[in-house]
């Protein structure tokens, strides 16, 4: 849901609750929006872009939502409220004007960046006079022109209005009308018959550097007569200390982070559980952002609680408590310093180092968590004074462990306040004394000169000065003080002024009563009975004394400076008496003042001689009756000007009363009636009636409507076939029968006092138009009107009577030619039919010319370059089954949905790398290419070749190799075996060749030899052994002698060869022989 653009910027007013939905998103663009219910509810996303929300006692609550300010606002008499939600605020602001918590978090994360959070609430503490706007003169009526006088600089936060009045008539309520900006209130008065004061206070709806106030004097009594009004303008030092905003914030289990803004959260408590004990569930991240802090706390009241985490911030502090601190266990009060463990004295504004060096081990000294990284904490106004170490606290992720590095610590910005005991009541003519005490809180004073004085409306009475001595705080000096004034008799206000700056009176502008001590009080009445000649003066003089009381009466009527009556009597009056006398002066001059003088009596010990009063006279007159009686229609109550003088008339008892005189009356425009009244009339010493006649008033009614004909009206049941009719003030209602095909209205309308021009708005009735596809399984659009639908299948579209053009929008690989033009006045079925259209894929194909195979979604085709296949349109998978020794890049998907289509094909040969080794020098010959080394490496593309390779003594290799792939191809060469016959000159011998030995029977054998050189060795017992060298080339006979071994060398062989035998067979002989001839000789003994 979209409201407002980017291109405008509008009002919109909201009546009732309103919600946006998980799935929904709400965007507010360049509007003031003015929201008129309990809540708006947001599970979603509110966006608000360039906008205002004007909350009027309305809940925001975003339960699981996303609610984002973009350069936005949100006002008024309300809350937020977050709950599992995220906020983000970029260059916004959040206010409050009620008096409800405006802005909570739970479990909530909240961002602001380059915004504010504020609000208005004011402290009834030490509140004080900025301006006086007055007028002391008689109200005739219309604006009060007011006269301004500053006392003080301030920002006000609320009006004390004091009104002179005097009203004798109480059957109809009578007030004047009071305005300041958006506030208005009207000042209801009760009866009096003497001249008397009332007082009212009027909030101001946010604070003002100069609120001027709007009074305008609008009775409908001729009877109230308004003499004089007094507005002061009331500040607070609270606000003027801590800064014009005061806002209330509430937060659990939820962090808020916050780069580049502004909190100000004064006077409310801000609620943030758990605190820097867990700072991961509540906390207050601050980046380049300033907070302010006055008499706040967490959830439990308690200021050392404040989880704040600062980085290149501000947060400032205020709280205005009894000043006072604790060391071990002490609570002392504070004067300036404070006493640390050990004895120590250290002052408010000394470095946080310093402090730690005194305090680090002292248990008195309490903890305010906020941590502190390139930024600065400022603490102003009174305050109670507590200070930690860094071991209480943990800094938090992004932020820096603080270490035990020092920062700045900047004290307490005070101003003393002084209250002033002054009496609430003195006298007046006498000398005497009074006592009067004074006291000064948060801070020391020195020495001071203070002006007193009494205010009444636009006149001051300067009464004394005061000279103070210096003052330490919580201090109390009594002073005796002379007074001697002579001020009139009444109630005052007093205000006290010093040329010191920086000092703050308690309790200005209260009241003070200044009476005189006499025994004979003296009150007065007068009136106009014939404007402004004849006068009517009434005396009533009272004696409250146990005595009788004989005073001089001297009483003169004045013209201007001119006597044109006066008399002087001697009175008495007896204890406890009254006496009561009236002076009835007619003159041929207008009478504008009364002089009277009463003398008291020496007996009464009065404090001075007598009474006097310089009586100005007001225009106040003897009223006659006069009543307006309604002739014909009743419509009380009415409005009537009397001499440009407004009234209101509740009945035909009602009376108005009016001086003698002649005057002009004339009746305020009545919606629907027509008032008749005599213009003028005449009060001449009696009452009188007059007639106002009311008649109804017919208006014109015309009812306009794009249908030219066709349609029928009536109202409140009647049919009427005119048009324009004559109605008087009342509420109808209509029905308005349209043509076939559009719906009848029912309405009402109201006239109310003027022509009425009535818009009929026929719409068309709606039918439901069912659009059948078929032909397709898939999704297609269908064009009605101009509008596109996708539709599947078939879908019902609801829409109004009338001619429609429908037309069937070709897709990719569908077409239809449905188009078709339908009046539409009845539920009505049609049927778009779609098919699928052949193309002609031509193939073309490169550096192939043999016919091929291709696969098309699995179906195979043989094709040369240049075959054409009839191919419906739709998207295919292309693959082939390879040729061998080619390569084929081809699209593996083509989309066919244009009637010619051309599918590429490339095709390049397969070239690969073949390695031939032999192990041996030979020579390798491979189509044009040859080796002698017995390895050859070449490239060669795909197909089969003639491979050669041969080398002497081994048979030649020829074969015919497939090259399909990269390869290394391993031969061996099969050497040349020769039949070689050995003849010998002997039998039976044996034969070596090599490591083979043959036993030959006869005298010859036959080797088979291979090529090469080879030793042949013959053996046989008794005959010397033959060798021979062959070179092995070919088949071959050889011939091989062999002879005999002489007898001494074959004697000399065995001795040589079993020498070790014959010697050992010789020495075991010797040793035997020589033991059998020891025997013997043995024996022979």
């Amino acid at each position: 849901m979209n409201i407002g653009d980017s291109e405008t910027h509008s009002d919109y007013y909201w009546y009732g609750n309103l919600a946006v939905g998980s799935e929904s998103i709400m965007n507010i663009t360049n509007e003031n929006f003015f929201l008129y219910g309990h809540y708006l509810n947001v599970s979603g996303d509110l966006n608000l872009y360039n906008s205002t929300i004007h909350l009027n006692w309305t809940s925001i609550d975003v339960n699981n939502g996303f609610l984002r300010l973009y350069n936005s606002t949100i006002i008024g008499n309300g809350s937020v409220y977050l709950k599992e939600a995220t906020l983000y605020s970029y260059g916004s602001a959040i206010s409050q004007r009620g008096d409800d918590c405006p802005f909570t978090a739970m479990n909530s994360t909240v961002y602001f960046v380059r915004s504010r959070v504020f609000g208005q609430e004011t402290s009834a503490e030490l509140n004080y006079d900025v301006y006086r706007y007055y007028n002391d003169t008689y109200q005739s009526g219309g604006r009060v022109d007011l006269q301004t006088s500053q006392n003080a600089s301030g920002y006000p936060y609320e009006l004390l209005i004091s009104i002179k009045y005097e009203y004798m008539n109480t059957s109809h309520p009578a007030s004047v009308y009071l305005t300041d900006e958006n506030r208005s209130e009207y000042i209801h008065f009760n009866q009096s018959n003497d001249v008397t004061e009332s007082n009212f206070t009027l909030d101001l709806p946010y604070l003002e550097p100069d609120p001027i106030p709007e009074i305008d004097v609008e009775s409908n009594e001729s009877d109230l007569m308004i003499y004089s009004v007094n507005v002061l303008a009331i500040a607070n030092d609270t606000y003027y200390l801590f800064g014009p905003a005061h806002f209330d914030l509430y937060m659990n289990g939820s962090t808020m982070y916050s780069v580049d803004s502004e909190f100000d959260l004064n006077d409310v408590p801000i609620h943030l559980q758990d605190g820097l004990m867990n700072p991961d569930t509540t906390g207050i991240y601050l980046y380049r952002s300033s907070a302010y802090v006055a008499d706040s706390g967490s959830d439990t009241g308690n200021i050392t609680l404040m989880p704040f985490i600062t980085t290149m911030s501000t947060v400032h502090y205020f709280a205005a408590v009894n000043v006072s601190y604790e060391v071990d266990g002490e609570i002392r009060p504070y004067n300036g310093y404070i006493d640390l463990a050990g004895g120590n004295l250290i002052r408010v504004n000394a470095t946080l180092a310093d402090i730690f060096s005194s305090v680090f081990s002292s248990s008195g000294l309490y903890a305010l968590p906020v941590w502190t990284y390139s930024s600065i904490m400022n603490f102003t106004g009174n305050y109670e004074i507590k200070i930690f170490n860094r071991t209480e606290y943990f800094s938090v992720p992004p932020f820096p462990d603080m270490g035990t590095v020092a920062f700045s610590f900047i004290g307490s910005v005070t101003l003393p306040l002084i209250h002033i005991n002054f009496p609430s009541s003195i006298l007046t003519g006498v000398n005497y004394t009074v006592e009067v005490g004074i006291e000064a809180l948060y801070a020391s004073t020195g020495n001071l000169s203070v002006a007193v004085s009494l205010a009444e409306n636009f006149t001051d009475y300067k009464l004394c000065y005061l000279h103070l001595p210096p003052l330490r705080i919580d201090s109390f000096t009594n002073l005796t003080v002379k007074l001697h004034d002579q001020m009139p008799a009444g109630v005052y206000r007093i205000f006290y002024e010093t040329n010191s700056s920086g000092i703050l009176f308690a309790y200005q502008y209260s009241n003070v009563i200044v009476r005189e001590d006499v025994n004979v009080s003296v009150h007065y009445r007068y009136y106009y009975a014939r404007p402004f000649t004849d006068v009517d003066l009434s005396l009533e003089l009272h004696n409250p004394s146990s005595e009788i009381s004989t005073n001089d009466l001297a009483i003169s009527f004045l013209s201007q400076n001119i006597t044109v009556y006066s008399d002087n009597l001697t009175l008495e009056i007896p204890a406890g008496s009254y006496y009561n006398r009236t002076f009835s002066i007619g003159s041929s001059e207008n009478i504008t003042s009364a002089i009277i003088r009463l003398g008291y009596s020496p007996e009464m010990y009065n404090s001075y001689d007598g009474y006097y009063s310089n009586i100005r006279f007001l225009p106040l007159f003897s009223r006659y009756a006069v009543r307006i009686e309604e002739v014909g229609s009743e419509i009380y109550p009415l409005n009537i000007s009397i001499d440009k003088m407004n009234y209101t008339v509740y009945s035909d008892n009602d009376t108005l009363m009016i001086p003698n005189g002649t005057y002009s009356i004339h009746s305020s425009p009545v919606s629907g009636y027509s008032v008749q009244l005599p213009g003028y009339f005449a009060v001449n010493g009696s009452s009188l009636t007059l007639y106002a006649y009311v008649s109804r008033t017919l208006y014109n009614v015309s009812f306009i409507s794009d249908m030219p004909s066709g349609w029928s009206l009536y109202v409140d049941g009647q049919h009427y076939h005119n048009h324009s009719i004559m109605l008087p003030n009342g509420t109808y209602s209509i029905e308005a029968i349209g043509a076939i095909g559009y719906r009848n209205i029912y309405d009402s309308i109201s006239v109310k006092g003027n022509s009425l021009r009535v818009y009929l708005n026929f719409t068309r009735s709606v039918y439901t138009l069912n659009v059948m596809v078929d032909g397709s399984k898939t999704q297609q659009q269908i064009d009605i009107n101009g509008t596109v639908y996708n539709i599947s299948g078939d879908m019902n579209i609801s829409t109004v009577s009338g001619e429609y053009r429908i037309i069937g929008l070709n897709s990719t690989y569908l077409r239809t030619n449905f188009s078709e033009s339908l009046d539409l006045f009845t539920n009505t079925t049609i049927t778009v039919k779609y098919y699928r259209p052949n193309a002609i894929m031509r193939i073309h194909s490169i550096g192939y010319s043999e016919p091929f195979a291709i696969l098309i979604n699995g179906s195979e085709y043989m094709v040369v370059n240049g075959s054409e296949l009839n191919i419906p349109f739709g998207i295919y998978a292309i693959s082939m089954t390879g040729i061998d020794g080619y390569r084929e890049s081809y699209a593996s998907t083509m989309s066919i949905d244009t009637p010619n289509e051309r599918l590429n094909i490339t095709f390049s040969r397969c070239e690969y790398k073949i390695i031939i080794r032999t192990g041996i020098a030979s020579n390798v010959t491979l189509g044009n290419y040859s080796s002698s080394t017995g390895m050859l490496s070449v490239s060669e593309y795909y197909g089969t070749y003639n491979l050669t390779i041969s080398r002497v003594g081994y048979d030649t290799m020829r074969e015919k190799i497939l090259i399909g792939s990269n390869e290394t191809l391993n031969f061996s060469l099969k050497i040349m075996i020769f039949a070689v016959k050995i003849h010998a000159n002997i039998k039976a011998f044996v034969i070596r060749a090599g490591n083979q030995s043959y036993r030959v029977a006869g005298d010859n054998f036959t080797l088979y030899l291979p090529y090469g050189y080879h030793i042949i060795y013959l053996t046989k017992d008794g005959y010397e052994p033959s060798v021979a060298y062959l070179n092995i080339t070919e088949n071959e006979t050889f011939y091989m002698k062999m002879r005999p071994i002489p007898p001494y060398i074959i004697i000399l062989s065995f001795i040589e060869y079993n020498y070790q035998i014959i010697l050992i067979s010789v020495l075991i002989f010797a040793v035997v022989y020589g033991s059998v001839i020891r025997h013997i000789r043995v024996v022979k003994r």
